[in-house]
C-alpha cells in the first residue's frame, strides 16, 4: 500500500473529513475541509434595505452568538453587497462583518446577534 502525506497550503484546523481509513480517492477529489480559525467573517443575510441605508464599510459592529448570550465580540462591516436578495418577502442585503475579537468556541454555522454601532 503507498500512502501519500500531502502538506496543505495554509494554516488551519481539519474540521471535516469526507473519506474514511484506507479509502481510495480518485485525483482531485477533496479528502478534508480545513478552517483558518484565526480570523472569522460574519454574513449577515437579512439586513432589510430600511437598514442598509445607515450601513457602511468602516462601521464598527458588537456580535453575539445566540449560543454564547453573555460574550459580545468586537467586528468592523467589510463589506455591503450592492445587489438585493428577496428573502421570505423581504428586500435583504448580505453585510460581511470581520471579527477583531474571537473566541476558541465559536463554531462555523454559529447563528449571532448583530448591532451595528456609530
Amino acid at each position: 500500500m503507498l500512502e501519500v502525506e500531502e502538506t496543505a497550503q495554509t494554516a488551519g484546523k481539519v474540521i471535516e473529513l469526507k473519506v474514511k481509513d484506507k479509502e481510495w480517492v480518485e485525483a482531485g477529489q477533496p479528502v478534508a475541509v480545513i478552517a483558518d480559525m484565526s480570523e472569522w467573517i460574519v454574513e449577515s443575510v437579512d439586513v432589510t434595505e430600511m437598514e442598509v441605508a445607515d450601513i457602511h464599510v468602516g462601521q464598527a459592529v458588537m456580535v453575539t452568538p445566540d449560543a454564547l448570550p453573555e460574550l459580545e465580540l468586537a467586528g468592523v462591516v467589510e463589506a455591503v453587497k450592492g445587489i438585493s436578495e428577496e428573502k421570505r418577502g423581504e428586500v435583504t442585503y448580505t453585510t460581511k462583518i470581520a471579527l477583531i475579537e474571537t473566541d476558541p468556541r465559536l463554531r462555523w454555522g454559529m447563528t449571532v446577534e448583530i448591532k451595528f454601532l456609530d
